[in-house]
């Protein structure tokens, strides 16, 4: 439990200092996006269990927000129209999933490279 806090308390920290530093909208994509990708790496590297609670878990669960891009989504919907809600719900989901599926990737990537002994 304490790794989860750990890392959650972390994660959320990094967040709002992307939520500080980029421009509205950006944030939720770029948190959601990379957490993705970090979350993908992670999963494909196969970590232990302490690992996956800390990082994955922990870090990443409090780094990334489902809440805040729902609450995005709606308000577009609803500033914007429908439609632009739904793309932009749609176009992060999508580039969410790409980016679990590039991480994954260069975990295959990471574990098929031969080993270097100093």
């Amino acid at each position: 439990m304490g790794l989860v806090f750990a890392g959650g308390a972390a994660g959320s920290l990094v967040r709002y200092v992307v939520g500080v530093a980029l421009p509205a909208l950006w944030p939720v994509l770029v948190v959601n996006v990379l957490g993705s990708l970090m979350l993908g790496l992670l999963l494909g590297s196969a970590p232990s269990r302490s690992v996956r609670l800390l990082i994955g878990t922990g870090f990443l669960g409090g780094f990334t927000t489902y809440s805040a891009f729902a609450v995005e989504v709606a308000s577009l919907g609803v500033v914007g129209g429908p439609a632009l809600g739904l793309a932009f719900g749609l176009g992060q989901a999508a580039f969410g999933v790409v980016a679990a599926l590039l991480g994954f990737a260069l975990a295959d990537v990471r574990r098929a490279r031969p080993e270097v002994s100093a």
